[in-house]
């Protein structure tokens, strides 16, 4: 496994073994770790690319002493092996392993807390679509009838956005309800807090 050299409890032990059924193999593998446990001090994160990393807040120092451990000429020979004349396979080695390496000593960008509502981004990617096609049709010169037919759409996903915009902002004003009826006194606690200081 090329792609995580660098993990302190990766490793990855297989072993093929011949059955005497059929021409089938059978492939054994064992971790060195459980993977149903975290454990404390290690982070089995999916690194998506160099954008999700905080590489400004990164320890360039540890980062460049784990970049001189790496046997490049080993790494290269390897690729070399395996028929890499345009010497494509090394040059994306080179890059996940760079990546690996910053994804060790940088922190990851913390996505935004509130979660996306999946609903209202797909109305308002349709009514851009549907601007986008209105805009063509009035360069254009386009029928009338099609005009027509795309701004009556346009209205009624403006509409919809609104209403759903307006029922979020009930179903979140009832869940505030429900919890101060069943927690008045935190309510009360919450309304102090700037009142104190």
């Amino acid at each position: 496994q090329q792609d995580q050299p660098f993990h302190k409890h990766y490793n990855l032990n297989t072993l093929v073994e011949d059955e005497g059924i059929s021409d089938h193999k059978s492939v054994y593998c064992t971790l060195g770790y459980n993977p149903t446990v975290k454990s404390k001090g290690e982070n089995y994160r999916q690194v998506d690319g160099f954008s999700s990393l905080k590489l400004r807040e990164a320890n360039y120092t540890d980062m460049t002493e784990l970049f001189m451990e790496v046997d490049w000429d080993m790494l290269f020979d390897l690729c070399t092996q395996e028929g890499d004349d345009s010497g494509e396979k090394f040059t994306e080695l080179i890059r996940l392993t760079a990546l690996q390496v910053a994804s060790i000593h940088s922190n990851s960008k913390k996505a935004s807390g509130k979660p996306r509502d999946k609903v209202l981004r797909h109305l308002r990617c349709r009514r851009r679509k549907l601007n986008k096609r209105l805009s063509v049709i009035m360069q254009t010169g386009g029928n009338w009838r099609n005009l027509l037919k795309v701004e009556s759409a346009i209205s009624t996903t403006t509409l919809a956005i609104q209403e759903h915009i307006t029922n979020k902002r009930k179903e979140k004003e009832q869940k505030v309800v429900q919890a101060v009826k069943e927690n008045p006194k935190f309510f009360f606690q919450s309304c102090q807090k700037p009142l104190q200081s």
